[in-house]
């Protein structure tokens, strides 16, 4: 790693004659490695350490912890000490990541995007989160004690995104995960109903976002707007979709576009996990 906090040599692959630089793994030797530097680490890195320079590695123990790591840092003095910021908070370890302690005391999560309900005397606010879920809390409280951790709940599961409620009834919520995975949700007994719109035969594969966009019309609470390539409508809480548009889309595959000045290799601009054989490295 040089001064900056960029990995010096970085693992590459050698595809179709093109050497491609692959970032699965962060390597970390703690005993060369600046505050500054580790705190360049960002999350979906597999965590490697070596305590001998690079000459024998192990895998970071992640039991107890969120896996989503965004933030690691060090003290110089203490070699067993590490401190790291995740998708569910921030943890320190004291024995060299054999075992770790969740900071209880600093609510900490990333929200997308929220709703609210028009739930009386107190609203309650709704919203998707980053790996933690689609939560909802009240937005008051009569208890002397404030709201507390024990008055928020899951509604869905997943990478929590937009959240959209049925105005007039506080009791349904639409909930979705990533990809356009969306549910309702009936509060009054849990159950979350999957309404995902499906492309019918012969149609081309339907493109949801990350974070697909949804709209619950303020004027008939049972139409639902909902997002794709193109645009669905539902007048019965997603029981039946039908398309109101085309596509709205440049119809581009991402593979194809030019990253830093050229197209890279699919493996380069995708999530995908690689197991590379050693032959593959240089």
């Amino acid at each position: 790693m040089d001064e900056s906090g960029s990995l010096a040599r970085p693992l590459k692959r050698v595809t179709n004659g093109v050497v491609m630089p692959l970032y699965e793994h962060v390597v970390i030797s703690r005993q060369d490695l600046s505050n500054a530097q580790a705190e360049g680490l960002v999350e979906h890195f597999g965590k490697v350490l070596s305590e001998n320079g690079g000459k024998d590695f192990y895998v970071m123990n992640e039991s107890d912890k969120h896996v989503d790591n965004h933030s690691l840092t060090f003290k110089m003095s203490d070699p067993n000490y590490l401190l790291i910021g995740t998708d569910g908070g921030v943890y320190e370890s004291f024995d060299d990541t054999n075992s770790w302690k969740f900071v209880a005391n600093l609510p900490l999560t990333q929200f997308y995007k929220l709703a609210v309900d028009d739930a009386y005397p107190f609203y309650n606010i709704f919203g998707g989160t980053q790996d933690n879920n689609t939560q909802g809390g009240p937005s008051r409280t009569f208890k002397t004690s404030g709201i507390t951790n024990s008055d928020w709940f899951v509604l869905l599961g997943g990478d929590g995104h937009q959240p959209a409620t049925e105005p007039g009834n506080p009791n349904i919520v639409n909930a979705q995960s990533q990809q356009g995975n969306i549910h309702t949700i009936d509060r009054t007994n849990d159950e979350a109903t999957f309404i995902k719109p499906q492309n019918v035969f012969n149609e081309p594969y339907e493109r949801f976002n990350w974070d697909a966009p949804i709209l619950v019309s303020p004027h008939d609470p049972e139409t639902i707007f909902f997002g794709s390539q193109r645009v669905w409508v539902s007048n019965n809480r997603g029981d039946e979709w039908k398309s109101i548009s085309g596509d709205l889309t440049l119809d581009q595959e991402r593979f194809e576009l030019p990253i830093m000045g050229k197209v890279q290799s699919w493996d380069t601009v995708s999530y995908t996990h690689l197991t590379l054989p050693t032959s593959d490295l240089v």
